[in-house]
């Protein structure tokens, strides 16, 4: 069984210190930067060389359902 680090006198954190990490705004731009990923070439590249691989490996294998 793995021994858990548990710490009894934590340092307690202020108020300045939790609203600074509240960044929310800054959360949801990181979101819609990975949704704009979606439509790169790139992305359907990888996508399509996937697929094409997998194709040939499964057809290339004696592969019986």
């Amino acid at each position: 069984m793995k021994k858990i680090k548990i710490l009894v006198d934590r340092i307690e954190l202020t108020k300045e210190e939790i609203a600074k990490r509240q960044n929310f705004n800054e959360i949801i731009q990181k979101i819609n930067f990975s949704k704009s990923m979606l439509k790169s070439p790139w992305f359907y590249g990888a996508i399509g060389f996937s697929a094409l691989l997998g194709f040939i490996i499964l057809s290339s294998t004696n592969f019986v359902l």
